[in-house]
């Protein structure tokens, strides 16, 4: 047709999968369950993952996280409003993604492009953030408490800022 699309895995519940170099270019994966699956090379350039979630609860108490998607290409995918907490997202491309009100807590984004984002009101709280690369994010709207990033790093998320820092 006229119109692209990929494929819809709206709602779905993909839990302990391996998925590994397969194109998943604009699927929608929103409010889908990812508890434990492992995308590792994979093509999510334009996917829809928003609301999607990587928690499991366990005796209606206890909640489990835990994804990853490793080495993937996720531009312009979306991911607002998803639970990605303790994701692993090392070495993956993330670039003009939305990621507007999404919890990160603790993932691991090593070595991730982050240029462009859209990310309004997100939670990086304790995430590994060190060897990204990010242009445009205005630290007074996200959540970075107990970040890690290297010295250079802290540089670039000042100058937004207008805090020249010399090291």
């Amino acid at each position: 047709s006229d119109a692209q699309s990929g494929t819809p895995f709206r709602f779905s519940r993909i839990v302990h999968c391996r998925i590994i170099e397969t194109d998943l270019s604009l699927c929608d994966l929103s409010n889908s369950n990812l508890h434990m699956t492992d995308f590792h090379g994979c093509q999510l350039t334009g996917a829809d993952l928003s609301r999607s979630s990587n928690a499991h609860l366990v005796g209606g108490r206890v909640e489990l996280h835990g994804c990853s998607l490793t080495d993937c290409n996720m531009a312009y995918a979306n991911l607002g409003a998803s639970v990605m907490e303790e994701a692993d997202f090392s070495g993956s491309r993330l670039s003009h993604a939305r990621l507007d009100d999404a919890n990160f807590a603790g993932a691991v984004l090593a070595d991730c492009q982050l240029h462009e984002l859209e990310a309004e009101g997100v939670i990086l709280r304790h995430a590994d953030l060190r060897g990204a690369s990010f242009s445009n994010l205005d630290i007074r709207r996200l959540d970075l408490t107990g970040v890690q990033i290297s010295a250079e790093q802290a540089v670039a998320l000042m100058a937004p800022l207008g805090i020249i820092v010399n090291l």
